[in-house]
Formats: C-alpha cells, sequence, structure tokens
C-alpha cells in the first residue's frame, strides 16, 4: 500500500499542489497534503493532532525541503516522527536550502531540474515498494473494517495482508500473449479464507488503475440465473460509459451464444478510446452456487458462453472466486472444473499477515490497540470462518470507540472475543425478540436464507424483502441492523436480502443446530428452486420435469411444506404431476416400440461410458485440488494453535496429512505438528468435566482417581485409562473445591463452597450421613490423617477444624490465620498439620499430645498462599503462593530451602511432591505444569503443557509414575511422568536466554552458553541430564566451542574473556583468556588443535595458543564494527571473521594478515560463519534474513541468497558430508538447504519459544543442536518420520464432536488417530483417517 504525506512549509504552498497535481496523474490517490480542500485538514479541527495523525497512517513522506521548510520546527518535528516510526523520506530540494542532519543517509532530489526531478521521485517510490497501482485513497466515513461482508473496491486502501496473492493473480491476469487457453482464471480457498475480498479490493482496483487498458465489469453471483447476471453487468458498464442499454437488450444479443458475449465485449473494450479493444473481466464470485443454485442445463450453457468465448480474437476474460469445498462434487456437476484453465488456492492467513490484517487499517484509521490485544485476537482466530468472524469482531470494536479511538482487552472481552462476538450479538437480538414476542419467528425465519447441497454446509440463499411476512420482516430488520444480514437492490428493484456471511449459518449454535435438524427439507427446497428454474429457462419443456420416484419424493416434502413452495416451483410440481398422468395413459397401451430401440441404446450405452469416464477424471482431478485445499487450510489452523493448544494441533495437523494422502504434491507436516510435538513431552489422558474442575485424589492403590468441580459433582476415573467409573457424586449444593481418599480408599471427603464437608461410600457411591457443618466459609480444602480416623478442613472464615470421623463430630477449631485458609496437609506421621492462608503464612501445628497448637509461622511470600504441602519424610513444606513462586521450607527452622521455584510471571496455584520424593511439580496461572529436581530446584524437562487456562492442582500417583492436573479449562489430565521424546529433546536447566551449542567431537555429549553465566555440560542419551555446570564468568557467555580431541571446551563471554575448561573426567583447570574490549563474541579451534581464534566486541580478532593461553601473534583488526563471528578452514591456512560491519574477511593465519578485500552482499550484519568441510564454501548467517554461500577461490557469492527466514539468521553451520547448510533464525525456526540447488532442504524445524541463536549438527550428521532464547537447547531428529505413531501416542485422544466442527466443518467425522476410540460426542463407530 502506498499513503504519502507531503511535508511543506506553508511558503511552499503553491509548489506542494503541483507536486501532489503531479503524484495524482501518476495514479498516487492515498495523498495527504494539510491545505488539500478535499483530503486535508476539514475546518474546526486540531490541525496539530491531524498532521500527527496522519503521520502515522502514512507509508512514506514526501518533504518538500526548502529554506523556509528548514527553519520550521514543526517540519521538523514531522521528519523526526517519520523517521521514528520507520517511514521512508523522500527529500525533494526546492531551493538552496541547509541540508538537515536527520535525512543525511538518504538520496535527495532537486526540483530545480524540472520534470526529471519529479520521474526521479515516481522511480524512487516505486523501488521502495510504493507503485501508483498500490496507492489508494480511503473514504473516512467508510468503517476500516467490512465485518461479516467482503471488502469492496472502496475498501482498497484498508486491504492488507494478501499482497502475494494480488501479485499472482495480476500475473496470470498479464496479457501478453493472446491464446485460448488460460482466460479463465479461479481463485480457489476454503469458506472463509477471503477469495471475495482478494478479488474485490486486492486485484479489481489494481486492474482498473495500472497501465494497462481492462474494462473490468462488476462482479455478480451466479445465483439461479447467471446468464442474467451477466446481461445485468454488461448493462451496467454500457451505461458507465454513457451508452445506456437496458439488460433485457444485452440479453438478446447473448442469446446469439459466445459469438454474441464477443461482440458485445469488443464494442465495451473500445469505449475506452477508440482504438484498439481492451480487454474485458468477467468477474463471476462465489461461483460454487452454479453448483449449488444454478440448475444442471442452465450452468453447462452459461459455462459454454463464457468457455467459447476466450477464443484468440476474443478481449474477453474471467475471473471468477471458488470454494474449495464445493469442488467434491459429482460427475455431472464437473462443468466448472473444466472451464477452468489457470486458478491460485489461496490458504488461511499466517500469524504475521494476520496482525497486518488487524493493525494496518488501524494504523490508516488513527484506531490504537492496548497491550496485548492484537495478540489476543490472533492466538483465538483458530478453526473454519476465523477470518470473518474476526473482521466482525473488529467492526464491532471499531464501533464501540470510532475512529482515533483506544480499544483495550476489556473492550474485546466484552464483546466475547472472536469466538463469541456474534455469538453473543446474535443471542442478544434473539432475545430482545423473544420480549417483543417474535422468538418462535427467528429461526424459521433465518432458515429462509441457507441453502443446503448434498452434504456439504449451507450456504446463503437471497430472498426478496417483499416475500417476507411481517413478523419475518421485524426479525431481518433486527438482524440487519447487527450487520449479520445485509439489503441490497438488484435491477429489478426488488430489495433483496441475505446473510452477511455463512459464518451465521455455521458459528451461531441455535441456527446451525437448526440447519442439521431441518438439513433434508433445505436441500430438498434447493434442489427443487435449481430444477424449476431449468424448466423455465428450458421454455418450460417436460423434458425438465420430475419423474417415477423423485416426483414422489418431492410431492410428499411439497404437500408436508407448502409455505416453502414459491409461484414457480408450484407451477413445476404442477405440470410434474400432469405428465406423469399422461405417462400413465401412455403406459397402457403397446410397448412394441421399446423393441425396436434396443439396438440404438447400446451405441448411447457406449458413448455413455466413454463420457462418464472422462467426467470422472475430471472430477477427480477436481476433488485432488479441493483434499489439497482442505489440507493447506488445516495446516495453517494448526500453525496458529501450536501456542495455546498443542495436543489440538497435533491432532489438526496430523488430519492435514490423511486429507490429501496419496494425492500430489503430498502434504508435508505443517509446523504447527512439528511445534507441537516439539512442546508435548509427556503422555497425557484427557478427562472431560462440564465446568471448571478444581480438585483431584488417587486412591491409596493407585487404581482409581477422584475429581471434583464447579459441577457440585464428584467424578471417579480409571486411573489407567481414564473411563469413568459409575456415577457422579452428588448432593453439594456449590462448587466442590478438594477432595480426599481416606487410608482404605474406602471413603472420599469432599469441601464445597456450600460450606459443608461431607464424606461418602465409594463402593456403594452414595454419602455417608449428613453433611458436617460448622464453617461460616466456603470449605477450601480436606485432608484425612494416616490412621483416617481424623479429618482437616481449610475454609475462608480463617479457620481450620478437626472432625473424629467415626463419630462425624468437630473434634477441634484452629484459629489463628488472619484471612481465609486454603490449605491443609498432615505431616506422614500424623503428628502434625500444615496448613496456608490468604494471610501470606504456612503454619505448622502440633496436634498432641495435649491440645492443637502453634509450632511457627513461615513467612516470606509476599501475595496469598493457595497450597501447602508435606514432603514424604516429614521435613519439610512446600507451598503455593500468588506472587509467582512456589517454596520449600524446613520445618525445624522455618526457613527456606533451595532457591524459589519460579512461575514464570504467573501465580503458582499449587505444588506436590512426589511420593518417592524426588520430584516437585508445581501448576501455574498460564495453564502449565512444571517438574523440579526436589533436592536440588532444577527444572525438569519442559514444561506439561496442554490445558487452556490456568491449573490449580495437582497430584502423584502413590507410585509417582503419573500425575493428576485439574483445571479451569473444564478438564483434568492424567500425565505420565517419564517423559517421551519424538521430533526433539529439550534440554531445559538454564536460567537464561542459550547462546550457544556444540557437539563433543564423540557425539556423547553436547555444551551450552547461556546468559545466566554458565556452561553446562549434557550427557545425550534416552534421558539427556546435565554432568556438568562450568562457572566463573561474570557476565552472559555468548558461544561454546569444543576442542577436535574433546577434552576442552571454550566459551566466550560479554565480560570479556574466553575460559578454556578441562572436561576430561577428572578434570577442573581452566585458563582464562583476556583482552577482548567490548566483550568476548565468539571462540573456534583449528582443525589440529593448536590454535584457538576469538572474535571481540570491539571489531578485532584473536589467535591464542590453547596449551599455553598465549596470544599468538598481534590482534588481527579489519572491522570496523563488532566481530561476531570466526571460522577456520579444514586445513587451518584461513580463517574467516564477520562482524556488525556487513563484512567478511579472510585472514591468512600463518602471515597474520588480510587476504584480498572484504567479501560484500549482506544488507545487515553478519552474525555468523561457517567453512564446509572441503572448504571450498564459506556460509554466513546474517540479520538482513538471509544465509548466503560464498566460493572461497573466487571470493564471489556462490548462487543466490539462501531465504525462508521471517527474521534475522544468528548463526549457520555445515552437515558434515557438507551436502546440507543449516541456519538458526530470529522467527524461532531452523532451517537446512540443499548447498547444491539452494532449495529447501527437509521440513522447517519449529518448537523454540522464542529467537534461535546457535545449530549445530552432531558429528554423524544424525542430530541437530539448537539453542535459543527461550532458556532451552533442542536435540532434533532432522529425518524423524513417526508423526502419526508418536503424535498419537503424545497426545492419547481424537478430536471431539466440538473440535470437528470447528476445525473441519463440512466433512465427516474421522478418527484421526486410528487405534483410539472416537471423541466426546462423535460416532463411536467413525472410520479411520487414513495416512
Amino acid at each position: 500500500m502506498a499513503r504519502l504525506f507531503i511535508s511543506h512549509s506553508s511558503t511552499d504552498a503553491a509548489v506542494a499542489r503541483r507536486v501532489v497535481t503531479r503524484l495524482k496523474s501518476a495514479g498516487f490517490e492515498g495523498l495527504f497534503l494539510d491545505i488539500d480542500p478535499e483530503a486535508g485538514i476539514p475546518a474546526g479541527r486540531s490541525w496539530e493532532r491531524e498532521l500527527y495523525a496522519q503521520l502515522r497512517r502514512a507509508d512514506a513522506v514526501v518533504y518538500l525541503a526548502s529554506a523556509a521548510s528548514a527553519a520550521s520546527r514543526w517540519c521538523f518535528a514531522e521528519l523526526s516522527m517519520a523517521r521514528s516510526l520507520g517511514r521512508p523520506v523522500f527529500p525533494v530540494r526546492l531551493d538552496d536550502a541547509t541540508r538537515i542532519r536527520v535525512l543525511d543517509d538518504v538520496q535527495w532530489v532537486d526540483l530545480r531540474e524540472g520534470e526529471n526531478a519529479l520521474d526521479r521521485l515516481e522511480e524512487g517510490l516505486r523501488r521502495a515498494g510504493l507503485s501508483a497501482e498500490d496507492s489508494f485513497a480511503w473514504d473516512a466515513t467508510r468503517p476500516p473494517y467490512p465485518g461479516l461482508e467482503p471488502f469492496a473496491a472502496e475498501d482498497a486502501a484498508m486491504f492488507f495482508g494478501r499482497d502475494a496473492e494480488v501479485g499472482k493473480i495480476l500475473a496470470v491476469l498479464h496479457p501478453v500473449v493472446s491464446y485460448e487457453a488460460g482466460r479463465f482464471v479461479a481463485v480457489i480457498g476454503p469458506s472463509g479464507s477471503g477469495k471475495s475480498s482478494l478479488v474485490r479490493a486486492g486485484v479489481l482496483p489494481r486492474l482498473r488503475s495500472g497501465p494497462r487498458r481492462w474494462e473490468v465489469l462488476t462482479p455478480f453471483r451466479p445465483g439461479t440465473g447467471p446468464t442474467e447476471a451477466l446481461a445485468g453487468s454488461l448493462a451496467q458498464a454500457f451505461t458507465a460509459h454513457g451508452r445506456p442499454r437496458t439488460a433485457d437488450e444485452v440479453m438478446s444479443v447473448l442469446r446469439r451464444g459466445p459469438a454474441g458475449l464477443v461482440e458485445l465485449a469488443t464494442e465495451l473494450g473500445r469505449l475506452g478510446d477508440g482504438s484498439r479493444p481492451g480487454n474485458v473481466l468477467v468477474v463471476v464470485d462465489q461461483a460454487e452456487e452454479l453448483l449449488g443454485r444454478t440448475g444442471v442445463s442452465e450452468q453447462r450453457s452459461f459455462l459454454r458462453l463464457l468457455r467459447d468465448a476466450l477464443r484468440a480474437d476474443s478481449p474477453v476474460w474471467v475471473l471468477a472466486t471458488v470454494r474449495s469445498e464445493s469442488l467434491t462434487t459429482s460427475p455431472e456437476r464437473t462443468g466448472l472444473t473444466e472451464a477452468i484453465d489457470d486458478d491460485l488456492v489461496i490458504q488461511p492467513l499466517s500469524r504475521e499477515r494476520l496482525s497486518e490484517v488487524i493493525e494496518r487499517p488501524a494504523q490508516q484509521a488513527g484506531l490504537e490497540f492496548g497491550p496485548g490485544l492484537v495478540a489476543r485476537m490472533i492466538q483465538e482466530t483458530t478453526g473454519g470462518d476465523a477470518l470473518p468472524l474476526l473482521a466482525y469482531t473488529l467492526r464491532e470494536l471499531y464501533a464501540r470507540v470510532g475512529g482515533e479511538g483506544r480499544l483495550e482487552l476489556a473492550d474485546y472481552e466484552t464483546i466475547g472475543g472472536v469466538v463469541g462476538s456474534l455469538r453473543r450479538r446474535a443471542d442478544a437480538i434473539r432475545d430482545e425478540l423473544q420480549r417483543r414476542g417474535r422468538e418462535g419467528a427467528v429461526l424459521p425465519t433465518l432458515l429462509k436464507f441457507a441453502s443446503v447441497d448434498g452434504d456439504q454446509q449451507a450456504t446463503g440463499r437471497r430472498l426478496p424483502y417483499g416475500a417476507l411476512s411481517a413478523d419475518e420482516r421485524d426479525v431481518v430488520d433486527a438482524f440487519v441492523e447487527a450487520r449479520l444480514l445485509v439489503r441490497g437492490r438488484v435491477d429489478e428493484g426488488d430489495t433483496m436480502v441475505e446473510v452477511a456471511h455463512e459464518a451465521l449459518l455455521r458459528r451461531w449454535a441455535p441456527l446451525s443446530e437448526s440447519v442439521e435438524l431441518e438439513r433434508r427439507t433445505l436441500r430438498l427446497r434447493s434442489e427443487l428452486e435449481r430444477l424449476a428454474a431449468d424448466w423455465d429457462r428450458g421454455g418450460q419443456d417436460e423434458a425438465y420435469l420430475l419423474r417415477g420416484g423423485r416426483l414422489v419424493t418431492f410431492e410428499a416434502w411439497a404437500s408436508g411444506h407448502p409455505d416453502e413452495l414459491g409461484p414457480l416451483e408450484r407451477q413445476f410440481m404442477a405440470a410434474g404431476r400432469a405428465l406423469a398422468s399422461r405417462e400413465l395413459d401412455r403406459a397402457k397401451r403397446s410397448n412394441r416400440r421399446l423393441r425396436g430401440l434396443s439396438a440404438g441404446l447400446a451405441v448411447l450405452l457406449v458413448l455413455t461410458v466413454l463420457a462418464t469416464a472422462l467426467a470422472y477424471v475430471n472430477n477427480a482431478r477436481a476433488q485432488s485440488r479441493a483434499r489439497l485445499a482442505l489440507a493447506g487450510k488445516l495446516a495453517a489452523q494448526s500453525d496458529r494453535l501450536a501456542d495455546g493448544t498443542p495436543d489440538v494441533a497435533v491432532l489438526v495437523g496430523l488430519q492435514s496429512l490423511s486429507v490429501a494422502h496419496g494425492d500430489h504434491p503430498t502434504p508435508q507436516p505443517p509446523s504447527g505438528l512439528i511445534t507441537g510435538l516439539a512442546r508435548i513431552t509427556h503422555a497425557s489422558t484427557r478427562l472431560l468435566h462440564p465446568a471448571q474442575v478444581q480438585g483431584a485424589a488417587f486412591s491409596p492403590d493407585g487404581r482409581l482417581l477422584a475429581t471434583c468441580g464447579w459441577d457440585r459433582t464428584v467424578r471417579l476415573w480409571d486411573a489407567h485409562s481414564g473411563a469413568p467409573v459409575g456415577k457422579p457424586l452428588t448432593g453439594h449444593q456449590g462448587a466442590v473445591m478438594d477432595v480426599a481418599f481416606d487410608p482404605t480408599g474406602r471413603m472420599l471427603a469432599t469441601g464445597s463452597l456450600d460450606g459443608t464437608v461431607r464424606l461418602w461410600d465409594v463402593a456403594a457411591r452414595r454419602q455417608i450421613g449428613v453433611p458436617l457443618r460448622g464453617h461460616r466459609g466456603a470449605v477450601q480444602d480436606v485432608a484425612f490423617d494416616r490412621s483416617g480416623r481424623l479429618l482437616a478442613s481449610a475454609s475462608l472464615d480463617g479457620t481450620v477444624r478437626l472432625w473424629d470421623v467415626p463419630t462425624r463430630r468437630l473434634r477441634s477449631v484452629l484459629t489463628g490465620h488472619k484471612d481465609a485458609v486454603t490449605g491443609v496437609a498432615f505431616s506422614p506421621d500424623g503428628r502434625r498439620l500444615a496448613t496456608s492462608s490468604w494471610d501470606m503464612t504456612a503454619r505448622l501445628w502440633s496436634l498432641g499430645p495435649g491440645r492443637p497448637h502453634r509450632i511457627r509461622d513461615f513467612k516470606g511470600h509476599t501475595d496469598w498462599l493457595r497450597r501447602v504441602e508435606f514432603s514424604p519424610d516429614g521435613r519439610s513444606i512446600a507451598t503455593a503462593s500468588a506472587d509467582g513462586t512456589a517454596r520449600v521450607w524446613d520445618t525445624a527452622t522455618g526457613r527456606t530451602q533451595g532457591r524459589n521455584l519460579s512461575g514464570y510471571g504467573h501465580d503458582m496455584w499449587a505444588v506436590a511432591f512426589s511420593g518417592d520424593g524426588t520430584l516437585l511439580a508445581t501448576a501455574a496461572g498460564d495453564g502449565t505444569v512444571r517438574l523440579y529436581d526436589a533436592r536440588t530446584h532444577a527444572q525438569v524437562g519442559e514444561a506439561l503443557t496442554g490445558h487452556t487456562n490456568l491449573v490449580n492442582q495437582v497430584v502423584f500417583s502413590p507410585d509417582s509414575k503419573t500425575l493428576a492436573t485439574t483445571s479451569w479449562d473444564g478438564t483434568a489430565r492424567l500425565w505420565q511422568v517419564a517423559p517421551t521424546y519424538s521430533v526433539s529433546t529439550p534440554l531445559v536447566g538454564h536460567d537464561g536466554e542459550v547462546n550457544g551449542v556444540a557437539f563433543s567431537p564423540d557425539g556423547r555429549f553436547v555444551a551450552t552458553a547461556g546468559d545466566d553465566r554458565t556452561v553446562r555440560l549434557w550427557r545425550l542419551g534416552a534421558n539427556p541430564a546435565t554432568v556438568r555446570i562450568l562457572r566463573g564468568h561474570q557476565d552472559v557467555v555468548n558461544r561454546v566451542a569444543f576442542s577436535p580431541d574433546g577434552t576442552l571446551v571454550a566459551s566466550a563471554s560479554a565480560d570479556g574473556t574466553v575460559r578454556l575448561w578441562d572436561v576430561r573426567p577428572g578434570g577442573h583447570g581452566v585458563r582464562v583468556l583476556t583482552g577482548h574490549p567490548g566483550g568476548a563474541v565468539d571462540a573456534a579451534f583449528s582443525a589440529d588443535g593448536r590454535l584457538l581464534a576469538t572474535a571481540a566486541g570491539d571489531g578485532s580478532v584473536r589467535l591464542w595458543s590453547p596449551a599455553t593461553g598465549r596470544p599468538v601473534g598481534g590482534p588481527l583488526v579489519g572491522h570496523g564494527e563488532s566481530a561476531n563471528g570466526v571460522a577456520f578452514s579444514p586445513d587451518g591456512r584461513l580463517l574467516a571473521s564477520v562482524s556488525n560491519d556487513q563484512t567478511i574477511v579472510l585472514w591468512d593465519v600463518a602471515r597474520h594478515r588480510r587476504v584480498g578485500r572484504p567479501l560484500k552482499g549482506h544488507t545487515n550484519a553478519i552474525m555468523d560463519v561457517a567453512f564446509s568441510p572441503d572448504g571450498r564454501l564459506l556460509a554466513t548467517a546474517s540479520l538482513d534474513r538471509t544465509v548466503r554461500l560464498w566460493d572461497v577461490t573466487t571470493r564471489r557469492q556462490h548462487g543466490a541468497a539462501l531465504t525462508g527466514f521471517t527474521g534475522g539468521a544468528e548463526d549457520v553451520a555445515f552437515s558434515p558430508d557438507g551436502r546440507v547448510v543449516a541456519g538458526a533464525g530470529d522467527d524461532a525456526t531452523v532451517r537446512r538447504w540443499d548447498v547444491r540447488t539452494g532449495r529447501p532442504a527437509g521440513l522447517v524445524l519449529t518448537g523454540h519459544l522464542g529467537e534461535v541463536y546457535a545449530v549445530a549438527f552432531s558429528p554423524d550428521g544424525a542430530s541437530l543442536a539448537s539453542a535459543g532464547a527461550d532458556r532451552t537447547a533442542r536435540i532434533w531428529k532432522p529425518e524423524f518420520n513417526s508423526w502419526v505413531e508418536d503424535g498419537c501416542r503424545l497426545v492419547n485422544r481424537n478430536l471431539t464432536a466440538t473440535e470437528w466442527q470447528e476445525y473441519v466443518p463440512g466433512r465427516r467425522y474421522e478418527r484421526t488417530c486410528p487405534d483410539l476410540p472416537s471423541g466426546q460426542g462423535a460416532p463411536s463407530h467413525a472410520p479411520a483417517a487414513g495416512y
């Protein structure tokens, strides 16, 4: 997009108008000049505020430089703001004014050179990606977001995110060569992918403003009469040129067939300049209506009209949008597929482009988003219809604040977010209509606007407003006002109504359920409309009428739904009945003619078989396209789901592999599947509750799990399979907050918000006696002592009550906490009790002998405590707090043990010790669970992810092999404590970003360098573990390298030193190499191990003797900025260094001098360098987002830059055989390329949660290591292919029926994991997915 801000002094107003006039004549529409009477600052507006608002909206600034503007503090402020916003500035000199310092780095244009100067300005704008074809003015009276309706041509200035697709379509429509094939272009994509908007606001405005002549017809939808719709569009075009023709007049010419269309197009094409005709583009929007609403005969006639008009001497071109789901149709309906010459299959938008879709229109409209709002919207934009739902949400948000407002997260949550905004609005309308006595009319009225074809999703249907009853009009008016229905006019003057987008039919549960219940009725109604329309256009020939069983079917339906038939449908049915009567009479006569027809029928049969075979092939191609489009849609959804719900991302990603298996090209595992498997390292079983789950407990034998929650029930589950055991236990009058088994496993205790404690017989599934009452507030926690005779309950009333279980009487009340008591735990010997409270303390009580009394308090937390647990040996307690930490305390001294366990900015909700005392588990408000070594408090493995809301309880099984968690997302989970690694193995232990990674020469160890000032050595294997932590650096450690013999590790640190660590068994020696001004950035050993090269922040490179720790010669000086990477050639003769100064320098190691001139080509800082194993090539990684290869002999770039990163490239490495080069990127990916071809090699490896800073191949090339900002390093299996096996083992379930409808709408349910049962609500006999 190109929106230009003209910065000038008022003295130069005349010149400013001249420049604007020239730019407008060149096609630039998006221009802001403050004194422009139309697009300038309106009267009464604050000019200062308006200027800065327009600057924020602009894509570039054209600065008119003169003595007056140079002296203007306002012009200087505009330039400074433009630079701070990252907007390019194009200075145009008007006189001999002094150059402005902030523009010293920019090429100037001198207007005194005349028209050539303005030509240069236009060329400069074009080279900066600001072409006139992309410059559109925005009408500020229109909202920046269209809601459920598609973008229109008038919205071109607000249409973002599809630049690549627009370019591809324009390239296809570029009429360099006139030939018959290639003129019918289709934009194919899933419902809700933005096809209509792409064409209407992206392609058509650029065709109209481009240098080549195009007569673009108004887009039309085929409906039941596509030829009439085409006639109407042509008539509008003639009228627009001052040569009015009625649609009937145009229709009479079209009846002559393709020659008539060519004649009309040729005449229309000459109306521009009168010379050679321009191209005429017929735009068919929602062409799938040809398959769903148009009769078969009319469909074929219309497609034949278009197809035969696309001959070499014709100006006619066709651009159509087609929903990919509709291409999976029967053989007799493949005419549309056969007509398409070229197609572009579009996919759902990526996260990056969704951000552009949200923020760029806001920028133009002066709208601001509060912190976290855009990220939240992107995260929730998942599933089918995601894009229209997002558009509707944005439109509703804009309606709340208007232009130049600020949207906050609270506004977004108020309207229900992306998923809930449409639903809430529709619910509110229905409630309002109910109050007005119209509830019974809502769904029946809306069903009139739904059409169903076969087993496809419901689509929209247009109806005349005048055909509706008074009650129906009330419903329609309310939904039109809410922008869920739209009202418009057609040529005949009838006001037509239709759904704004089919998302309403699918995303509002009351209506979508009604559609499914009435599917047969809607399908028969749609088919009857098509058949009747075909009959009418065929001159009401009886060949179009229903016969036999089909007539009986429709007659039976019509008799039960008389109000669903229009006048034409009634005539059609009556004619069918009359024909049936006549044929019955004829059937009673002689059948002698039948024998004479037998020979002719045999010939006809052969021809039919051939035609059917051809149709079958075309249909197979259409279905393949649709399957591949669906696979792409699922892949994109998997990508978006990976961060929040990795288990769903895995299942949707696997389904993307299944839906198009056997098609070409074969779908590749999407990044969401890779990311999901990388982050899911513990298999789990999901247990579904109807509401928030609050507590869980294992039976003493570990066979049962009890859970409780806000549905006021307690549920029992088989702890091995996750299957429910019996019916829920009911009786509480409020949410059940906690549950506990007694030591025998025969009894359960529960505490509830209703203030009671209840006891339950597990075997009989019933309550024991009456509730235990006495608390004056909710009961938060319950616990049995080791004997099972004493029960403790903690309450929000600030007390703990001790109950005698056999008699069910109160034994004692413990007071002393100053606020609610949230947790209770008995010591293993039963003699002490620990409690936690909102008063930010934990307390230890003695239970005897004598009366219970306080032993000590545990203070240190800075916010509420939520849980307390005893260690198995009774020597420690652990507490979880809203201050974001869990702490372990010594019960004897009251002091904390070891470091605190962090919730990484989120509340801690629960903590638990494993039964064997080796592990601690914590639950946090971000939905994650983490495991820690109970002795060292070091995190063990990655966080357990899968819950989508806060986790409020964790509990280990008695054998410590299983962990149960409960969450406010309505689920409990059973996790395997032992990890299962698939595509990658995480190395977790650093307390900050991990900057460097290196394999030992034997491949058995990995060294990592971190922001926590340490180097860690890891032993690789099934369960990698830290074997040594090397401490001594005083600042961030940047890089790490092993010596060739594996005995030394070199680490380069921002503290200015490089340290050489002896890592042999028993070795503890270290050498410190000093003298790196600006910090040591990198280190590399020569192949023989005799030299070590280091790179420093001052741009210098140094050589050292590892044996002595002394410098070898003086510093190598050749870079003007920080030296970031060094690498020796395999023979040790050359050393390569790279720098922020964007150069690569080669050094002669023996002579200590530079070899030739620096290599240049990168356009940003170069971060690292590597030699190929044969020494012939260099690879470099740069923040310009590329990896480049260089020929060492010729000193030239080898092939094109290797691209793909959407952020800077931080590191680079060759595989041991030199065939592959890998790069680490700031976009959280690791990418690989084939060195010979320069093409991507293998999958993009995703899974890191932030920038990836380092990458390294294992010595055998079988593994790849990466390290990044998410505090982890990862060991990847580049050739991993057990996607289904490992994915299903880790996720351990299939999609629920609700999830399937969300992500795979319109397709029959399949078991994504073939060996697992169907998900909740799905058919138990559902077929297995194929792979």
